[in-house]
């Protein structure tokens, strides 16, 4: 457990020095569970393993670039995103009306909304 640790907070200390890279990291494993979802949508058809490893590596592959080649427009659009949600949310705590998603779900399931 310690040697998780120390292995863990070193990793760590590197992508800090190096966000691009880190951010980069972050996207691939992204990439990975997207491949998991191409895997079970589509390429489960072909029952090869080298399908399945080929298609996560390619995914993981691709979205790790695309940060690293977007990185700033990324963090801009994702943190814009993500400040204007909580914006809203921290708003309906005072203002009322603005329904958490789970019990919009209910509603509709309810037939409280049209």
């Amino acid at each position: 457990m310690a040697g998780g640790g120390v292995v863990g907070s070193l990793v760590g200390g590197i992508l800090t020095k190096h966000i691009k890279y880190g951010a980069a990291a972050l996207a691939g494993l992204g990439g990975f569970f997207l491949g998991l979802i191409l895997n079970e949508a589509v390429m489960w058809q072909f029952e090869y393993k080298w399908v399945f490893w080929g298609t996560n590596g390619v995914c993981m592959l691709i979205c790790a670039l695309l940060t690293i080649k977007f990185f700033n427009p990324l963090i801009i659009t994702s943190t814009s995103t993500i400040g204007a949600y909580f914006l809203v949310r921290g708003a309906s705590c005072y203002l009322g009306h603005y329904y958490n998603e789970f019990t919009v779900i209910n509603m509709l399931r309810a037939g409280l909304f049209d």
